[in-house]
């Protein structure tokens, strides 16, 4: 008994608890929706309802007045936000005193003891609002006992489950191409004067997610709202689609209610239209807002120029798409006044963190010079860091090809299994792009950035430098670069993420040295790059506790750390970027190349290790006030001879010695040389004489 009393007790109190780490809450302001619960539950892989709700949970709260939870797929290994887990979604114990139930899931297969709270929902007769994917919310394949809310139910009591029998309509098709046609909302014939359907006007719903198919008409007690008119295009000024499309043209929302004397909630709102992307548009929040009035009985409350839906805080949702969420997000992150990591910091660079280091020009003139690693291992030693440059001249925010089946630059960050990210672009951008486009580019590289790995790179924006002294003509081109500039920040800022800002002139940046810093007044020579590496780190607060001493030999091992990093790089860029990559990677890398180079490339991850090894020797404890003389003179930055040879660079067999192939050119095994000899089928009167082989040169 005193069990059950805890357990009844722990429930009530769940919207009263501490913020959860599988949940975010955000508490009601003063508003009609004061007093009111409602809980939100996101779980998609293609629509970014785990952004989309949190936004639409803080205009209730903080517009409205209402107290809202929002639940989301997590993994349960990580804590993080995760669509693809289909298997949970912690705090549905919130729906035992929910006003109102929100719903974007789609094919969630729950455990029975979640479905068992859903279910409780259902049966109580509150309230649903579905989103989307909520006509296909459930697909429960590993336990029969909640089968019957699966999309596909064939079963004759609740045919087409959830999405059928509650909505009122389960997953038939898209209605018109997908990802090519947007859909514009009109208001349904006999809907005007309905009060979900105020302050709206035709057009003001709208979407690039495009129409889903429903049969007409939907069963009784329901009443469309809005229609979706197809657009042939992605753009809410796109004109209407010929054809079949538009005649007629689908619900993309309506109403059912039912009348209380059989299962079901009493009064159900449903919108096909409503990916993250969608609730952009000021109809598509009003639309959803007004509808949460009318389900909780509210509908008095309504303005008639509708509900207050203005963003709250910044809302910049991800495209739609599978295999395009944002990783590593936490429920947390999406809290009203979330903690914001701090910006810099050594946080950044925790013991054996690995750093890659990508970009077009300005990022190879840094690879080349080691001034960027002997900035960070300098500010950094003893936390044995491992830094890889992965740039490529000609790459570009939205633009990095490369040769056939070459890894391209998310290939080598996952490779490298980057821990923090650190993208120099904008230069070359600037020159072949607007800022806009500029920017749509910059935020998909990002989001693409952060979904490497299981756990997702932190992430730092390193701007284009200013030019220097080539007269007014390209003085002109800074004002684009300013702009550029400018893009990065903003998306740092959206995104959370680090931004170092290199866009300033010698007497802002207090360069303590009169030398030129480029080669050509756009790309840096070595002087130029210890100095932005020095402003990196600076702004990143990795030199707040040096003080360098100025001797020769704080500046000897600052020269000498430079070499060794300069030195790794030159040795791994024959990793990233070979001379040979059809072999190494391409259309020949059968049947040999499969077979030769494996060795080479792991005999080259030794030499890297091997220099890592060097480095950190380097960058002891006592080597701190090396940050603070990388700049005391220019024969600590002059160029120096490449390579270096390291004792561990004897070459090492492989252990395991790699076995034959049969192709259509014959085995690639490779035999002692008596028995290579004797495989031969030869002439009268020729012998073979064997004059070299792996027994004299192992």
């Amino acid at each position: 008994m005193l069990r059950s009393a805890l357990a009844v007790a722990l429930i009530l109190h769940s919207f009263a608890m501490a913020q959860g780490e599988a949940w975010v809450d955000y508490p009601g302001s003063d508003g009609p929706g004061r007093g009111k619960r409602i809980v939100l539950i996101s779980g998609d892989e293609e629509y970014r309802s785990e952004e989309a709700l949190p936004q639409l949970g803080k205009i209730l709260a903080r517009r409205h007045g209402f107290d809202c939870r929002v639940l989301f797929a997590i993994d349960p290994q990580t804590g993080r936000i995760d669509g693809d887990v289909q298997t949970n979604i912690p705090g549905l114990n919130a729906l035992a005193d929910a006003d109102l139930m929100v719903i974007a899931t789609r094919f969630r297969d729950l455990p029975d003891e979640q479905m068992q709270l859903i279910d409780d929902y259902l049966r109580s007769g509150r309230p649903v609002v579905g989103i989307r994917t909520a006509t296909h919310a459930f697909a429960l394949t590993s336990s029969p006992t909640f089968a019957r809310y699966s999309w596909n139910h064939d079963g004759e009591n609740f045919r087409q489950g959830f999405g059928r029998q509650v909505l009122g309509e389960t997953w038939i098709a898209h209605h018109g191409r997908h990802g090519e046609q947007s859909t514009r909302g009109v208001v349904a014939p006999g809907a005007v004067a309905h009060p979900i359907a105020r302050g709206l006007a035709d057009g003001d719903v709208w979407g690039p997610t495009d129409v889903y198919r429903v049969r007409s008409p939907l069963p009784d007690g329901c009443q469309p709202v809005v229609l979706g008119q197809v657009l042939d295009g992605m753009r809410p000024d796109s004109p209407p689609a010929a054809g079949e499309f538009n005649d007629p043209m689908m619900p993309i929302a309506w109403t059912k209610e039912h009348d209380g004397s059989g299962f079901g909630p009493r009064r159900v709102f449903t919108q096909t239209i409503g990916a993250a992307t969608d609730f952009v548009a000021v109809g598509t929040r009003r639309l959803f807002v007004n509808a949460v009035y009318w389900a909780v009985g509210l509908d008095g409350e309504i303005p008639e120029s509708g509900t207050d839906v203005e963003i709250v805080g910044s809302y910049r949702p991800t495209e739609f798409g599978f295999g395009k969420a944002r990783r590593g997000v936490r429920p947390s992150d999406h809290a009203f006044d979330a903690v914001v990591p701090p910006r810099g910091g050594r946080g950044l660079c925790a013991p054996g963190s690995r750093i890659t280091v990508v970009g077009n020009t300005f990022a190879e003139r840094l690879a080349q010079s080691g001034a960027f690693d002997a900035v960070v291992h300098a500010t950094h030693p003893g936390r044995k860091l491992v830094i890889r440059h992965a740039p490529w001249s000609a790459d570009e925010v939205g633009l990095r090809p490369r040769e056939h089946s070459v890894p391209k630059m998310l290939d080598w960050l996952a490779r490298l299994d980057t821990d923090v990210a650190v993208l120099c672009f904008g230069m070359s951008e600037s020159f072949s792009q607007s800022p806009d486009e500029f920017e749509t580019g910059l935020r998909r590289l990002v989001d693409d950035v952060a979904r490497v790995g299981a756990v997702p790179p932190r992430i730092v924006l390193v701007s284009p430098i200013a030019h220097e002294g080539q007269g007014a003509a390209i003085e002109a081109h800074d004002v684009v670069l300013d702009e550029f500039r400018s893009v990065m920040r903003r998306v740092a800022s959206d995104r959370r993420i680090e931004f170092v800002d290199l866009f300033v002139d010698r007497d802002r940046a207090n360069v303590p040295v009169a030398s030129p810093l480029t080669t050509n007044g756009i790309h840096p020579n070595a002087l130029g790059c210890g100095v932005f590496a020095l402003a990196i780190a600076e702004q990143l607060g990795w030199l707040s506790d040096t003080a360098g001493s100025g001797g020769p030999k704080t500046v000897s091992a600052a020269r000498a750390l430079r070499r060794r990093a300069a030195d790794l790089h030159w040795w791994f860029r024959l990793r990233y970027r070979p001379t040979n990559t059809e072999y190494v990677w391409g259309r020949r890398h059968e049947p040999f190349g499969s077979v030769n180079f494996p060795p080479e490339a792991a005999q080259l991850d030794r030499m890297l290790a091997a220099r890592d090894r060097a480095i950190w020797d380097l960058a002891v404890p006592d080597s701190r006030s090396v940050a603070a003389d990388l700049v005391s003179g220019e024969d600590v930055w002059s160029e120096v001879p490449l390579p270096e040879a390291l004792p561990e660079d004897e070459w090492v067999p492989p252990a395991v010695e790699a076995k034959g192939t049969e192709t259509s050119l014959g085995s690639t095994d490779i035999l002692p040389p008596d028995e290579f000899a004797r495989s031969f089928t030869l002439p009268v009167g020729y012998t073979i004489e064997c004059f070299a082989s792996e027994l004299d040169f192992p």
